[in-house]
C-alpha cells in the first residue's frame, strides 16, 4: 500500500445522468430506434438485471448517456435512502444501446483506470460510508454526480488494481456459484 495514492472517485471515473423522459416517449416494445432503458429496479445485488426493461426513442439519449462495457450504473435518487448508491458494472458489451434514467447516472472509468477496480470501488463499505455521509441530515435522497466524484478513495497504481481486481472478482464469482448452488438444493 505504499504505492497508494490519496484521491477522488472522480480520477477513477466520471459520472453522466440519466435520460429524462416524458411517460408518451416509453415504448411498448424494443424497436430499431430504441434504446433499452435501465433503471434502479434494474440494478440487483451488485448486477445489472434484463427483467422489466423499458425503451426510450434513440433521439432522446446523448451519447454521453450509453453505457458501454465496463461502466457503472448507480442508483443516485429513490425514496429509500438505502438504495441510492447502489450500483452495478455492465460486464459485457449487447448488441442492443442502452442508456439509464433520469434517477440514475452511468459512471465512465477514464483511460489508464482498471475498470473491474472502479467497480469494487462503488462496491465498497468506503463508498457506501461517503453516500450515508452525503445524504445525513437530507430530506432528500438524491446525489448528485460532482457528490460522488468528491468521494476520497485510495488509488493504487495500474498493476495493482488489476491485481486486486482479479482477486475480487474470483471471489464474486464463488459467491455467485456457492448461492446457485443452495438455490438448488432448496428446490
Amino acid at each position: 500500500m505504499n504505492n497508494w495514492q490519496q484521491g477522488v472517485v472522480g480520477d477513477l471515473a466520471h459520472g453522466v445522468r440519466g435520460v429524462s423522459y416524458r411517460p408518451e416517449h416509453l415504448l411498448s416494445s424494443y424497436a430499431p430506434e430504441a434504446v433499452v432503458l435501465l433503471r434502479s429496479t434494474n440494478i440487483q445485488g451488485g448486477s445489472i438485471s434484463f427483467e422489466s426493461l423499458q425503451f426510450v426513442p434513440s433521439f432522446l439519449v446523448s451519447n454521453e448517456q450509453r453505457v458501454n462495457q465496463h461502466d457503472i450504473v448507480v442508483c443516485m435518487s429513490n425514496g429509500s435512502k438505502t438504495l441510492v448508491g447502489k450500483s452495478a458494472p455492465c460486464k459485457t458489451q449487447f448488441r442492443d444501446l442502452l442508456t439509464v434514467g433520469a434517477f440514475c447516472s452511468v459512471f465512465h472509468p477514464h483511460a489508464g483506470v482498471h475498470p473491474s477496480f472502479v467497480a469494487h470501488v462503488f462496491n465498497g463499505d468506503g463508498f457506501r460510508r461517503n453516500i450515508d455521509v452525503t445524504l445525513a441530515g437530507s430530506a432528500i435522497n438524491n446525489l448528485r454526480n460532482c457528490d460522488i466524484e468528491r468521494f476520497f478513495c485510495l488509488i493504487p497504481d495500474q498493476n495493482e488494481q488489476s491485481r486486486i481486481a482479479a482477486v475480487l472478482d474470483t471471489v464474486d464469482e464463488a459467491i455467485v456459484q456457492t448461492e446457485k448452488v443452495i438455490a438448488k438444493l432448496r428446490q
